[in-house]
């Protein structure tokens, strides 16, 4: 039902010709106590002169990097970091600056501090499918073998370290051992709580396998997992968000599961790539299958009328309120206030009969 709210306000929304520019590459919530940036665009220009003399003598040069990884056999520690964001600014102030981690770090690898916001930084930040930050990559032959998020004091991120060299430990080496079929409980928990760390997509993919392995679907344990670790409507997790959803409502609350339903399917409807209707008309019978023929009207609606489409989205509209009559008397003004504004004149029967049934709804509204 929020869904389905949620399309008919988004429908509501008023014809425009040209829209603000998209935010590319939405995120999810920033690690850790980043901020948001400034709503005027503007910062006193960023500076690095702490570690430059008495810190980590970064690479700012990716390709540079890349050639002294290849030369000397070491690793590419990758500070990920953004202009807004104050964990990235309190470690290069704080953390960068020690003695310690500037020994580590020009000893074992090759160290490169790149602006994600920037060429090439965005390009990598695409490849490695970084959003958060700061993100700590550690980069060999064009491979990821490792990542941390968010801030690290000293003894964090010399743990950190140790554990991105260690073949045994390393990211690269237990993703390989799980691509392999390895489906050993330890090494299933071992992924599972890297990747909720750290946010990368083969969360979804180690839930999924982790869950087939235990049938714990229906666990606390389980059930937390499905609902958190969901990424994409394109894997069982999703089915099983939906199958489960009186259960998972029950326990985590009715709101908490609608909503997180809804915006999957919203993103996967009117994203970046939005589906067609016919993908669409598939992923609603999943997601609303007590509710699939009405959603789809209500998603036809939306879809007319971002396309700047008024009559196709009246004609859905007058579908809707003859198959499924609302009781919502602010939806029917809704309704209303747009067939004045774009449809003045076009099926003035229907427009009418609407305006007596708000009133009547409003009418008993107040009766109680």
């Amino acid at each position: 039902m929020r869904f389905l709210l949620l399309l008919f306000v988004l429908s509501m929304a008023v014809f425009a010709k040209a829209e603000g520019p998209r935010v590319s590459g939405t995120e999810g919530p920033r690690a850790n106590g980043t901020e948001s940036p400034r709503a005027n665009g503007t910062e006193a220009p960023r500076t690095n002169e702490s570690t430059k003399e008495t810190g980590v003598a970064f690479l700012t040069d990716y390709k540079q990097a890349q050639a002294e990884s290849a030369k000397t056999g070491k690793p590419i520690f990758l500070d990920a970091y953004t202009t807004w964001c104050a964990p990235c600014k309190a470690m290069e102030k704080d953390i960068f600056t020690k003695a310690s981690i500037k020994s580590l770090l020009e000893t074992d690898f090759v160290p490169l501090r790149l602006d994600m916001e920037k060429e090439p930084g965005i390009s990598i930040a695409k490849q490695f499918k970084v959003s958060l930050y700061p993100t700590l990559l550690v980069l060999q032959g064009g491979k990821e073998l490792h990542r941390g998020v968010g801030f690290m004091g000293v003894s964090a991120l010399q743990a950190f370290a140790k554990t991105s060299l260690d073949a045994t430990t390393q990211w690269q080496t237990l993703n390989q051992r799980f691509e392999n079929g390895d489906r050993d409980p330890a090494l299933l928990n071992q992924l599972l709580s890297y990747a909720k760390k750290t946010n990368i997509p083969a969360y979804e993919t180690y839930i999924l396998a982790y869950l087939r392995s235990t049938n714990g679907w229906s666990t606390l344990e389980g059930q937390e997992l499905v609902l958190q670790g969901i990424q994409t409507v394109s894997t069982p997790l999703f089915d099983s968000l939906v199958s489960q959803q009186a259960a998972l409502g029950a326990r985590f609350g009715e709101q908490i599961v609608s909503d997180r339903i809804a915006r999957m399917v919203d993103g996967t409807l009117f994203g970046d790539t939005p589906a067609k209707p016919g993908k669409a008309k598939k992923l609603i019978r999943r997601a609303y299958p007590t509710a699939a023929d009405s959603t789809f009207i209500r998603y036809q609606m939306r879809r007319s009328r971002e396309a700047g489409k008024a009559k196709k989205f009246g004609k859905y509209a007058i579908e809707s309120q003859d198959k499924y009559p609302t009781s919502d008397p602010y939806e029917l003004e809704e309704l209303i206030y747009v067939f004045d504004q774009k449809l003045l004149g076009w099926k003035t029967e229907k427009v009418d009969a609407w305006r007596v049934r708000k009133e009547d709804l409003q009418a008993a509204e107040g009766s109680w």
